[in-house]
């Protein structure tokens, strides 16, 4: 008897390699993701800054600096709308990518599964071919041919 051969042994490479694809995309789109969430924390942060300092100068300010300072604020409050979006946008596709991640990997433990119930067939069958091989030699061995 041979040993074991899985059928679908290719479908379950293709399936292998198609959750690895899908697992580096989803890392790769988590990463970008957080290269978005850090640039939103550093505008967060001047943001922060320039209130700071407006607390901090709040009599000594010109009239001049307070229009620049409101100019400047007003393009932070763009840029962090649109950082934020760009994230929104990002966290969505990191969404779509893990399901499709998830998908990718039951296909992959199904024919994992079947790989191993077969296998499992194929080990009981074995056995009991065995244990047939076995009485055989048994019962010659009773009846006194097996010298003959």
């Amino acid at each position: 008897m041979k040993g074991f051969q899985f059928n679908l042994n290719r479908v379950l490479d293709v399936r292998k390699l198609e959750e690895q694809l899908s697992r580096n995309r989803l890392l790769g789109e988590k990463h970008k993701a957080a290269q978005i969430e850090g640039k939103l924390e550093e505008l967060n942060h001047k943001q922060h800054k320039i209130y700071n300092y407006l607390r901090e100068k709040d009599n000594e300010i010109t009239v001049e600096e307070m229009l620049q300072t409101r100019n400047f604020i007003h393009r932070q409050r763009r840029q962090i709308k649109q950082v934020s979006g760009k994230l929104s946008e990002q966290m969505a596709e990191v969404d779509k990518c893990n399901t499709e991640f998830i998908e990718k990997k039951k296909k992959k433990e199904i024919l994992e599964k079947l790989k191993e119930k077969e296998y499992q067939q194929y080990r009981q069958e074995l056995f009991r071919k065995e244990q047939q091989l076995i009485d055989e030699i048994n019962q010659q061995l009773k009846k006194g041919r097996w010298f003959e």
